[in-house]
């Protein structure tokens, strides 16, 4: 009787339609034995290469610089979720795939060791791109990851700064999820580059033209 009215309860909380897609994916993923719970134990998701999907974009005609702080590429952070601890470490990976999408957003992508002196022009570089940040969060359906950009000019100035988000729906493979939460947040800064209004007045002042907007990369290990 007990099991007969607790299927009663989610069968009324599913009828609400504000909570019904939610409540029915949240047994779909229990019933497949993949939602983050209270289980206990510490879990390693490290990612240190992210291939991406070819974009079929438009790139901006500018020579961009990539700057990646050295603590970037060995940073590690954790999060946690009741009793279950998250450590995430994909600096690595995180440089692979700004490299990937960088190739396609720009005509030309160049690694830099450092940001450029404020003041002195940088050459043939149009500006420099800092990933400044990167961090990831444990949620009961999935994995977010959350990477702070910056944007530098030919002189030095900072001219943007802004975050860009990404969601990886939950599946087995933690690691698997953890890339596509990394994949969502790098497409989401290439669709969304051009239409931050700093970054467009920077695109501006320089008379570079916005790029077609690209297309989602689709999830996957």
């Amino acid at each position: 009787m007990a099991d007969l009215t607790a299927m009663a309860r989610i069968v009324w909380i599913a009828s609400i339609p504000w909570l019904g897609n939610t409540c029915l994916r949240f047994l779909l993923l229990l019933t497949q034995g993949i939602v983050l719970c209270a289980c206990g134990g510490m879990h390693k998701l490290i990612v240190n290469d992210l291939p991406l999907p070819a974009a079929v974009i438009t790139p901006l005609p500018i020579k961009m610089g990539l700057y990646y702080p050295p603590v970037l590429r060995t940073a590690n952070n954790t999060t946690t979720l009741g009793e279950d601890q998250y450590e995430f470490s994909f600096g690595p990976g995180t440089v692979a795939g700004f490299d990937a999408a960088a190739a396609a957003m720009f005509e030309e992508a160049v690694p830099v060791q450092q940001l450029p002196t404020p003041g002195a022009h940088t050459g043939a570089l149009a500006g420099t791109l800092e990933v400044s940040a990167a961090r990831g969060d444990a949620f009961a359906t999935g994995i977010q990851v959350t990477y702070d950009l910056v944007l530098h000019d030919a002189y030095g100035a900072q001219r943007a700064a802004w975050s860009v988000k990404g969601y990886g729906h939950l599946v087995r493979d933690l690691t698997v999820t953890t890339r596509a939460a990394m994949r969502d947040a790098i497409a989401s800064w290439m669709i969304g580059f051009s239409e931050q209004p700093d970054v467009r007045a920077w695109l501006e002042t320089i008379g570079a033209a916005s790029p077609a907007a690209a297309p989602t990369p689709e999830e996957g290990s």
